[in-house]
């Protein structure tokens, strides 16, 4: 019986550490899905800026 016992106890523990995991990496995923939203607006407002400045994109990329 006692085997069993700690069977169960570690399973247990394996499935709070599999939670705290899926919830570590929802975060993350989520996070990383609103700075590449961020990315793409920042993007979009250089180029928009760039067209009203009438720059040349290419020459832009090559300053950095």
């Amino acid at each position: 019986m006692e085997i069993h016992a700690r069977r169960k106890m570690a399973q247990l523990e394996a499935g709070r550490q599999l939670r705290e995991l899926e919830g570590s990496w929802v975060a993350m995923v989520t996070n990383n899905y609103r700075m590449e939203l961020a990315n793409n607006q920042l993007a979009a407002e250089n180029a928009q800026m760039a067209k009203r400045l009438r720059l040349d994109p290419a020459a832009i990329d090559k300053l950095n």
